[in-house]
């Protein structure tokens, strides 16, 4: 499940939403500019509310920047594509670790918090809820799988 959830944020397909469409709006200046007025003027603190939002978005597109699109993306999409979400009969060619899984759930977690001036009603995840579970979910795993990558 966390394989194919992390697949679905990170999705390069434009027709969806996915923190990749979500970093390119937010390379574009007037997005951040009209975003960052609309927000203001409905801030009763509208020069706090525009220090958020901007750090909110350079951490952002720090944090997505942070990724490796190259090899780790590819190896989460490869283990999607084979292992899980398609069960392709051929072998899986390439492995995702589970510190790996952990790291790209950090990451979209960060992502997911620099989002949260966007949505001020919404109650975010915790980091140390993150960890807590995620601590479980990993020896879980590792007594299912004795340390085995996926």
């Amino acid at each position: 499940m966390t394989v194919m959830r992390l697949a679905l944020l990170l999705d390069a397909d434009p027709k969806v939403v996915s923190f990749q469409s979500v970093y390119k709006c937010l390379q574009r200046r007037e997005v951040v500019n009209a975003l960052t007025r609309r927000f203001c003027v409905e801030s009763q603190f509208p020069a706090r509310t525009q220090g958020n939002i901007r750090h909110s978005v350079n951490r952002f597109l720090d944090t997505y920047k942070a990724i490796d699109w190259t090899d780790l993306h590819g190896r989460l999409m490869h283990f999607r594509n084979r292992g899980v979400a398609h069960l392709d009969p051929r072998e899986i060619e390439s492995r995702i670790t589970n510190d790996e899984v952990r790291s790209l759930v950090y990451s979209v977690t960060i992502l997911g918090e620099c989002l949260e001036p966007f949505a001020p009603n919404v109650v975010p995840v915790r980091q140390d809820e993150i960890e807590d579970w995620g601590d479980r979910a990993a020896a879980a795993w590792h007594a299912a799988t004795r340390g085995r990558a996926c």
